[in-house]
């Protein structure tokens, strides 16, 4: 997803890590390129290198909350936004729980891959800048649905743009985990991974 975004104290030590981490190759989620573990760590409580952003809290869409279909249309309606527009943060903050995590499967610059697992207020912090300055449209093209109760398994593929007709620059595969709690769904956690060589999206997973 959404995936393909992100962006991207008060001392002297502050200062000169932020000139460092800005003179570094990042991500499109603001972060460093360079070789770390296989696993890093982005939260509101972790130093990771992003500015917090603030997100207002806001009561929930019924047509956004009020079924899976309404849940995963928020999803990729929010970050879709033309150049020089934001999402709207504090609506896609109201579809997930306060402890809900993402991981994105990405590559360091040697090709390495690698896990990063943000919050919900870090992955918007990193994603804002890159959306806003670019454009993004995201489209699911595909979706596979699980449900047992009131737990579900959503993967759902698809397609990023610069702009709404512009040339697809990038698929995936969304894999998102949702629940009822008897008047609402909420989204308790998601990971996403894009195709690239040597990982096509199955068939199944495609029209």
């Amino acid at each position: 997803m959404r995936m393909t975004l992100t962006v991207l104290v008060l001392s002297i030590a502050v200062v000169g890590f932020a000139i460092a981490f800005s003179q570094q190759k990042t991500d499109n989620h603001g972060l460093s390129t360079e070789p770390s573990s296989t696993m890093r760590i982005c939260t509101a409580t972790s130093d990771c290198g992003l500015k917090k952003i603030d997100i207002a809290t806001v009561a929930p869409r019924h047509e956004d909350v009020g079924s899976i279909d309404g849940m995963i249309k928020a999803w990729y309606d929010i970050v879709t936004v033309p150049k020089g527009s934001r999402p709207d943060w504090a609506r896609d903050h109201s579809l997930y729980t306060p402890e809900t995590r993402f991981l994105s499967v990405g590559q360091d610059k040697n090709g390495k891959l690698r896990g990063t697992i943000f919050d919900h207020v870090m992955y918007a912090s990193g994603a804002g800048t890159g959306i806003e300055e670019k454009g993004f449209y995201e489209s699911e093209i595909h979706r596979v649905t699980q449900r047992f109760g009131q737990t579900v398994h959503v993967m759902s593929t698809y397609e990023s743009r610069r702009t709404k007709d512009g040339p697809v620059f990038a698929r995936g595969v969304n894999s998102i985990e949702l629940f009822n709690d008897g008047s609402r769904w909420w989204i308790t956690y998601a990971q996403w991974d894009e195709e690239r060589p040597g990982n096509p999206i199955p068939k199944e997973l495609l029209p």
